[in-house]
């Protein structure tokens, strides 16, 4: 579940997954965006289309829900075949969650988040999708917040987008999650880790659409 649209962590994220699914590590059994950016979900179906995995599920938010500008989920999008219809034409990301997840082992399925809870807090608000939620879902992993220091204590002045774009989705997703969550802070994915990405990119072929999204925002 990502936001896919004004930073780039989004596109590594999935293109990382991808690679984890090459060396069957990982099954990829659906991607939802919860921003309202029209080319966030096309840019995703896109990476997917690269590692050969063109028909993944693909959500995307409705409305209320962020809406933020994007220096290059149109240009990944369209240097990449990709079959998900532009804005609110693609699927509702709640329905994708509740179709893939009523097919699912119980306690099989780990969630990851890389952007805003919007479509998770749609989901703990119905009784019906918590109550699926709870059985299917093993884990939570959450990129966010900053949990800094021993003992860990959150440093409000390095802020943090996934939890303050959408505020009450945010409360409402964590206090209402049935099952663990596994909060990947700033202090091992960003500031003040010292972590740095991106270069390994250069070697990637030039019509990787990961690799155009480094180039783009000089990552």
């Amino acid at each position: 579940d990502c936001d896919m649209d004004s930073d780039c962590d989004d596109a590594g994220a999935l293109g990382i997954l991808n690679a984890l699914a090459d060396y069957g590590e990982v099954e990829i059994l659906a991607v939802t965006v919860s921003a309202l950016h029209p080319y966030s979900a096309p840019a995703a179906d896109a990476i997917n289309t690269y590692y050969g995995r063109p028909d993944i599920p693909i959500g995307v938010a409705r409305p209320p829900a962020p809406n933020q500008k994007s220096r290059y989920a149109q240009g990944v999008a369209e240097s990449s075949p990709y079959d998900v219809p532009v804005g609110q034409a693609a699927p509702d990301a709640v329905a994708v969650y509740r179709d893939v997840l009523r097919k699912e082992k119980d306690g099989s399925v780990t969630i990851v988040t890389v952007g805003d809870m919007t479509n998770l807090a749609r989901l703990v608000t119905d009784p019906a999708d918590l109550a699926l939620v709870k059985a299917k879902v093993k884990l939570w992993v959450c990129m966010g917040g900053n949990f800094i220091g021993k003992p860990a204590k959150d440093d409000l002045k390095l802020t943090n987008n996934n939890f303050t774009l959408d505020p009450k989705a945010t409360y409402t997703a964590i206090t209402g999650w049935p099952t663990p969550i596994v909060f990947a802070g700033r202090e091992v994915c960003s500031v003040p880790s010292g972590l740095q990405a991106g270069a390994s990119l250069k070697k990637a072929p030039k019509d990787h659409p990961v690799r155009g999204v480094r180039t783009v925002l000089r990552w």
